[in-house]
């Protein structure tokens, strides 16, 4: 017997806006709102085809480093211009050092980290403009440092 992904959840001050931005980001469109026998409510978010995404309301703030975050890759276009476009919607760069080779990310909330991710081949990795013609950097997939 095995168990099976139903969602996501994502712990959040503010369900609503934090839905909106990883419905844009990721093309999404909220499939339901919901509230819990304690009248608790939540923001459902998916395209039918990949993973849910659950926004819960808590009320602490985010206290120390993630332990999960999400790897996304642009469907079309460059990197850096997916980078641009989710920095345009409310994400904040948060390392774009030359020594990582991906580009991290945080959410309107900075509480999700995202590892902004291009799982194609090495010769297919695009750089970031400040890094072009000066030997560049790739920008891509991989664990953090320390």
């Amino acid at each position: 017997m095995t168990s099976r992904l139903v969602a996501v959840a994502l712990d959040c001050r503010d369900p609503e806006t934090l839905a909106a931005f990883w419905c844009a980001a990721l093309g999404y469109r909220v499939r339901e709102w919901w509230s819990d026998a304690a009248g608790t409510g939540y923001v459902e978010t998916g395209d039918g085809d990949g993973a849910v995404l659950l926004f819960q309301p808590v009320h602490e703030d985010k206290a120390v480093k993630n332990r999960l975050h999400l790897d996304i890759a642009p469907v079309q276009g460059s990197q850096a211009d997916e980078v641009t476009r989710l920095v345009g919607l409310g994400a904040s760069m948060l390392d774009d050092g030359p020594v990582l080779p991906w580009v991290v990310l945080a959410d309107p909330e900075a509480s999700h980290v995202v590892r902004h991710s291009n799982h194609d081949d090495d010769a297919g990795r695009d750089l970031l403009p400040d890094q072009q013609g000066q030997g560049g950097r790739r920008v891509g997939c991989g664990a953090p440092a320390g």
